[in-house]
């Protein structure tokens, strides 16, 4: 149906560029129908500040919204290597270190940032859940749907 469209679509799609998303959400929020079930895919790694924001319509109970973040295994647990280098995508910044040496402070900083995005997308009525791209999407959309239908 409708939902394997959409996952054909999303799996043919290649980033490239540059973000647009003030552009994307003015566009989107301006099309929403009366009533609608909104699912945002994002690793939400910026523009977190803004975020709440721009979801205020969540508060109407015209509007559902599920915000699923996606993150590689290595975002959460920083890969087993003896040396990383961080690369900006979108700037020419560089920074190298060593995984063991900040792993306990990354992974605590991590699950500070994935509680304070959820305590602001709860404050507009939106939910977060975390998918790890080695999980399976289905299974975060039902995880998901079990948890509204308990509501």
């Amino acid at each position: 149906g409708q939902l394997n469209r959409i996952y054909s679509a999303l799996h043919g799609l290649e980033a490239q560029g540059v973000n647009a998303h003030d552009f994307g959400w003015d566009r989107m929020v301006s099309g929403l129908p009366g009533r609608a079930m909104v699912v945002f895919l994002s690793d939400f790694l910026e523009a977190e500040d803004s975020l709440a924001e721009k979801l205020r319509f969540s508060l109407s109970s015209r509007y559902e919204t599920l915000c699923l973040q996606v993150l590689d295994p290595d975002e959460i647990d920083l890969p087993e290597a003896d040396a990383l280098r961080f690369a900006e995508l979108e700037g020419n910044r560089e920074v190298s270190t060593s995984p063991p040496a900040i792993r306990e402070k990354y992974k605590n900083e991590m699950a500070g940032f994935v509680e304070d995005l959820d305590e602001k997308l709860s404050a507009v009525s939106a939910e977060l859940e975390t998918l790890i791209t080695n999980q399976d999407l289905g299974y975060a959309l039902r995880r998901f749907l079990g948890m509204r239908n308990r509501k």
